[in-house]
């Protein structure tokens, strides 16, 4: 799925908003994220790469998902790249993904990319 994919599985339409929950997938399930690079940025002080991709809810038009260290000879914009997530709680009954987490729990530290690649999940 793309990122607007992803975003609608837990935006509320009728809310106008995001909730932890998503439509179709439960605690425990994978979900295979796989969308075109748009802008990519290394931040040397942070050392963190930021991967943008196309939202339909962010106000300039896309959202930035960070990962630690410097990516940038691994990647570049317009590559696609495939990621799998885990569906964890955050606080029962609560649902996100286990990226998201990752930050919530460390800090807003950026997660290491590996741990999302195929075959790591």
């Amino acid at each position: 799925m793309t990122m607007r994919e992803l975003e609608e599985q837990s935006f509320d339409s009728e809310l106008g908003e995001f909730v932890y929950d998503f439509r179709n997938y439960d605690v425990g399930d994978v979900v295979h994220f796989r969308d075109k690079i748009v802008r990519l940025e290394y931040d040397r002080k942070e050392d963190v790469t930021y991967f943008a991709f196309v939202s339909a809810y962010e106000a300039d038009g896309v959202v930035e998902w960070p990962f630690r260290g410097n990516l940038t000879s691994q990647y570049k914009v317009g590559d696609l790249i495939d990621l799998y997530f885990r569906v964890v709680y955050d606080q029962k009954p609560f649902e996100t993904l286990d990226y998201l987490k990752y930050g919530m729990t460390h800090g807003g530290k950026a997660p290491a990319i590996n741990q999302y690649l195929m075959g790591q999940k």
